[in-house]
This record gives structure tokens, sequence and C-alpha cells, in this order.
């Protein structure tokens, strides 16, 4: 059963019930985000989706760098690692995305399954510039 906090939260003067610095008083999120439209056809299984973009999966298998007979086992698979599935996505060409649905909210999108998303590219170089010049002589 999930906890309920014992603080009551007052809506802010703009009605949104956000803090002084833009975030969503409940659970830290921030309400500046942009909202998600899902607009999709329904499919009920991976071999369903694989069909409905026009994949083989001798072209999957390709693509994914694997023998098709792992995609038939991928396809017949009732669960496994959000990491397949990517995969499995990406070598149609598409792109995994998480929607996590909770009553009585908005769907939340989820960005990043790790413990903090992954650095930009411009960001990693900068910081080891900065370090470079920190350890030299």
């Amino acid at each position: 059963m999930p906890k309920t906090s014992q603080k009551a939260s007052a809506p802010s003067a703009n009605g949104a019930g956000l803090s002084a610095n833009g975030k969503s008083k409940r659970n830290g999120v921030d309400a500046s985000t942009r909202p998600i439209e899902v607009l999709a056809v329904k499919v009920d299984t991976l071999k369903a989706l694989r069909k409905a973009t026009q994949h083989t999966q001798d072209d999957l298998a390709i693509a994914m760098g694997v023998g098709q007979g792992t995609v038939s086992r991928i396809e017949k698979r009732r669960d496994m690692l959000v990491s397949t599935l990517q995969h499995y996505v990406e070598g149609m060409g598409g792109k995994l995305k998480l929607l996590a649905v909770f009553p009585d909210q908005p769907p939340l999108a989820i960005e990043c399954l790790g413990k903090k998303p992954p650095q930009r590219l411009k960001e990693r170089k900068k910081k080891l510039a900065g370090a470079s010049r920190r350890s030299g002589p």
C-alpha cells in the first residue's frame, strides 16, 4: 500500500499547486515539462509490431546483429529485459518510450532507467578538459 503524505498542499496563486521554484509539490515533478500527447495504434504482440512495420525476422536479425532464431525467441517471450525490448524496437528503426500511468494524475514519461541520465557529449568533454587542466603541471 503506498504511503500517503500527512501534509496538506494548498494550490498556489496560479492554481497549479506549484512551489516557488516551479516544481510540483507532488513527488518533486517539474511541472514546467511539456505534456506528452500519445496517439498510438495498439498491437498485441512483438510479432504484430514487426509485421505492422513491414519487417521480416531476417531483416530484424541483421539489424540487431543476431540470428533469425533469436528474433523468433524474443517474440515468443512473455517477460524480457527492457534493454532487449529497446534493442528490438531500435532494430526496426524505432525508439522505445516508457509511459507510467497512474490513477488521478497525468501519465509520466520515463526518460532514463539508470541512476542518473547519461551525460551529453559536450558536457563530458568540458568536464574532462577541466580535469586535465587541474592535474597539469
